[in-house]
C-alpha cells in the first residue's frame, strides 16, 4: 500500500458492522468499505467546515438528514 496516499484506522467491531451494513445496503448497489467511510467523512467534514470548524457536542440535524436521506 502507498502510505503517502492511504492510511488505515482501527474501528470497534460494532462500528465496523454498522459501516459494513451501510456499505452493503444503503445504496442500490453495494459499495466498498473505503468508499462508505469516505462518504460519511466527507459529509461530516463539509458540515463542520460550513460551521466555521467549531466544536459541537453532537451531530447536527442536517448531517443526520444527509446520512439518512431525509
Amino acid at each position: 500500500m502507498d502510505t503517502d496516499k492511504f492510511k488505515s484506522v482501527a474501528l470497534r467491531i460494532s462500528t465496523y458492522n454498522k459501516i459494513r451494513e451501510m456499505a452493503d445496503k444503503k445504496f442500490s448497489i453495494p459499495i466498498s468499505m473505503a468508499k462508505m467511510n469516505e462518504f460519511i467523512i466527507n459529509i461530516t467534514y463539509e458540515e463542520w467546515s460550513n460551521n466555521n470548524k467549531s466544536q459541537s457536542e453532537e451531530p447536527t440535524k442536517s448531517l443526520l438528514a444527509k446520512l439518512l436521506n431525509i
